[in-house]
């Protein structure tokens, strides 16, 4: 059934739409810098293990933080592009909660 005409269900405005889709860029953002920073930490933890470097846990976080460092210095941009395109993308769906086109009674 069409959307317009269920009973219990109204237009929810652009702007409100536009303004729930530029607060739900935040927790995406930060979402998927630690998703990403994990993984390039994890790897260099790994990666300086098998050079030979003895494993603590603080040369661990060393080694760890200073290649997620390294990779938001080079591609940080190409990362955050990413979650704005999948901002924009969720919320031009309405999966996002407050950018569906309607919303129910």
């Amino acid at each position: 059934m069409n959307p317009e005409m269920q009973p219990g269900t109204s237009h929810r405005s652009v702007l409100l739409r536009v303004l729930f889709g530029a607060l739900w860029f935040i927790p995406i953002l930060f979402a998927g810098d630690i998703i990403v920073g994990g993984i390039v930490g994890a790897v260099g933890v790994i990666v300086a293990a098998i050079s030979g470097v003895p494993m603590t846990g603080a040369t661990g976080s060393a080694a760890g933080g200073a290649a997620a460092r390294e990779f938001f210095q080079s591609y940080g941009s190409a990362v955050m592009g990413v979650e704005i395109l999948l901002t924009v993308a969720l919320s031009l769906r309405g999966l996002l909660p407050g950018t569906a086109k309607f919303r129910k009674r």
